[in-house]
């Protein structure tokens, strides 16, 4: 899987960044989504995931970039357009929407995830679903008769509910699962 991923809307989502933050923070911030998305890849079994992070270039540094500390993440930073507009031109341009996933909570990215076929991940789900899509996918296992209680099992729960053995003949010789105690019905006078 593919995942396109608008950096800066991420990084505001998890690490609640304002959009008056100076370049040197911004830096920083950029740098320690990185390391998160990478650890994140390497804790997660059979990972096969490409990561593109895209960003906003306002100065300084455009186009895209490798990190020679994470390989396996691509770092664009827009030229000539933001971010969002590099993302829409992405998905409207992609073979095989199936295996795109767009990362933001932008509404314009959405619905032009949704339009392609793509699926979209809002930034907070984001680390959940790496980790879920790298598990292999295991049979739910259902016994098909219920478990009966060894004799020892059996005495434990006795004990449990019913010290000493007090009470334990009120609920003697019924077949209810859950114990329903005998209710006494006394004539009225």
């Amino acid at each position: 899987m593919h995942y396109l991923i608008d950096g800066y809307n991420l990084l505001r989502a998890v690490r609640k960044l304002s959009d008056s933050v100076p370049p040197g923070v911004l830096e920083i911030e950029r740098s320690w989504l990185l390391k998160n998305l990478h650890d994140l890849l390497e804790e997660t079994p059979g990972n096969t995931h490409e990561i593109t992070l895209v960003y906003d270039a306002k100065k300084g540094i455009a186009g895209p970039q490798k990190t020679k500390k994470y390989p396996e993440i691509n770092v664009i930073f827009t030229t000539g357009s933001d971010a969002d507009t590099y993302i829409e031109n992405a998905v409207s341009d992609e073979k095989y929407p199936k295996n795109l996933i767009v990362v933001s909570d932008d509404k314009r990215l959405i619905k032009a995830a949704n339009k392609k076929g793509c699926l979209h991940v809002g930034c907070l789900d984001l680390e959940f679903h790496l980790r879920d899509h790298g598990k292999p996918k295991e049979e739910l296992k259902i016994p098909l008769k219920p478990l009966e209680l060894t004799p020892d099992e059996t005495a434990q729960w006795e004990e449990l509910f019913f010290p000493g053995g007090k009470g334990k003949e009120e609920f003697e010789g019924l077949s209810d699962p859950f114990f329903r105690p005998k209710i006494d019905k006394r004539k009225k006078n």
